[in-house]
């Protein structure tokens, strides 16, 4: 399990009850500044609470803002338990502070501008993965909410009168398949097998013909695999490979075109 520190503090206060049962009643000011959580349970807080006590363990439905009237259960205020233990908190800086309506709380808020995520099986699967907005309710208390539970309201881009089409939107399921970073580079058809089967085989800068064999040193020809040339980076290079400037349209099977790109490369 991993813990992740929040991009900047909230100053909180506690419900006592969730500091032990023979805490007094009321509330104990706190200082929110990281988070964590195990797969399938709620966001766990880390706390400095004003008597100097380092707090961890208390979830969200026990924090409410300075001053803040009420808090709301768990299943309205976190749906979404944690998606894994590998647990990140970032900053989205234009989100904070506009407006929200979350769709199934009786109360307006603000974004934080903090995203909760998590890495694993969930954020593998597009329509599954769901980062989690950190929520600053009107009536007090926090939300941590996927998009499809708010609405923002951005008085300088959103129309009020399009909101109709919403009804129409659907999470897909395409996984998005790219090269090694640094230089991304999607597949033509954004699955998972054409981005496994765009090899320096079948690049159309890799020369497999009759006159680049003979410059080969030996046959390394493995079932369907060869060594050829690379026009494109001017190195020997094997077929089962690939890199990210890999180009539709190979490989290179006859001397004429093989010659062709040798003359490309000397301008």
């Amino acid at each position: 399990m991993k813990h992740a520190s929040l991009p900047h503090h909230f100053y909180v206060e506690v419900d006592n009850t969730y500091l032990g049962p023979q805490m007094p009643v009321g509330r104990t000011r706190a200082l929110l500044h990281g988070v964590y959580g195990r797969k399938g349970q709620a966001l766990l807080t880390h706390l400095i609470l004003e008597t100097g006590a380092h707090w961890s363990g208390v979830p969200l439905t026990a924090l409410f803002q300075e001053g803040g009237e009420r808090v709301h259960p768990l299943s309205d205020s976190q749906p979404w338990g944690c998606m894994g233990d590998d647990i990140s908190a970032s900053e989205l800086p234009y989100l904070e502070g506009l407006r929200v309506r979350p769709r199934f709380l009786p109360t307006g808020g603000r974004h934080t501008g903090i995203i909760i995520d998590w890495d694993g099986a969930f954020s593998r699967e597009p329509a599954e993965h769901k980062p989690l907005s950190l929520l600053a309710l009107d009536d007090g208390g926090f939300a941590l909410l996927p998009n499809n539970y708010f609405e923002i309201s951005d008085p300088h881009f959103t129309k009020p009168d399009a909101a109709g089409i919403k009804r129409l939107y659907r999470r897909g399921e395409t996984v998005w398949w790219e090269r090694d970073a640094p230089h991304p580079r999607i597949t033509q058809d954004n699955t998972e097998k054409a981005a496994q089967s765009s090899l320096c085989g079948n690049c159309a800068a890799f020369d497999v013909s009759p006159g680049m064999k003979e410059c080969m040193p030996g046959d390394l020809t493995d079932k369907d695999e060869e060594l050829g040339y690379c026009w494109m980076h001017h190195f020997k290079c094997h077929s089962a490979r690939t890199c990210t400037t890999w180009a539709k349209g190979g490989p290179i099977k006859e001397d004429s075109v093989s010659k062709s790109w040798e003359e490309k490369s000397k301008n």
